[in-house]
């Protein structure tokens, strides 16, 4: 049997119900050290797009589950940090289209949505939910500890720019935080 490394479940999800996982990174690498992150603290806070691994070993493995012919409704592009610092996610979101016709969801912080190859490739996904937490420079600061090259000014307009020509379903996520982004001034 295959060892599988960067295929994950199918495990439950309340928003897509089972959710077949990929996972193109190495462990904890954003560009974001978020402070409520499930995954601990970030290993290494970077924005350079990486190399991690050959798509064609991503995709090989995709190939072997997929044979077994186990029951999902959606194919998740998540991780172990943010996806869109992988620099094969392109190629990686095509293979996937040619294997399945099951909807592919892409959950990522947003904060790269600014380069043109990460918003080439987001367009290509069903599903796109795209975190934003803070409602200014000093909340983005507090709650994603960002890398130095990312301004919060910069990954919302970024954001409401790709809002305006991505044709699938857009969902975004929140992280409300007592003290922190709950106030009237955050919310509206």
């Amino acid at each position: 049997m295959s060892v599988i490394n960067y295929i994950y479940g199918p495990i439950s999800s309340r928003r897509f119900g089972q959710s077949l996982g990929i996972n193109p990174m190495t462990k904890k690498t954003c560009n974001y050290n978020c402070i409520y992150c499930q995954l601990g603290y970030t290993h290494l806070l970077t924005n350079r797009l990486n190399h991690f691994v050959d798509v064609e070993v991503i995709l090989n493995e995709l190939d072997h589950v997929l044979l077994r012919n186990i029951s999902f409704d959606v194919i998740t592009i998540c991780g172990d940090g943010e996806p869109t610092l992988y620099d094969q996610l392109e190629s990686l979101i095509d293979g996937i289209k040619k294997r399945t016709n099951k909807p592919l969801v892409m959950i990522t912080n947003g904060a790269n949505l600014y380069l043109e190859n990460v918003r080439n490739a987001l367009l290509k996904c069903d599903i796109v939910m795209p975190s934003i937490n803070g409602y200014d420079q000093l909340s983005h600061l507090k709650i994603n500890r960002p890398h130095k090259s990312l301004d919060f000014n910069k990954v919302r307009q970024a954001l409401i720019d790709f809002s305006k020509i991505y044709k699938g379903q857009l969902w975004l996520e929140i992280m409300v935080m007592d003290k922190i982004n709950v106030h009237e001034e955050a919310i509206i």
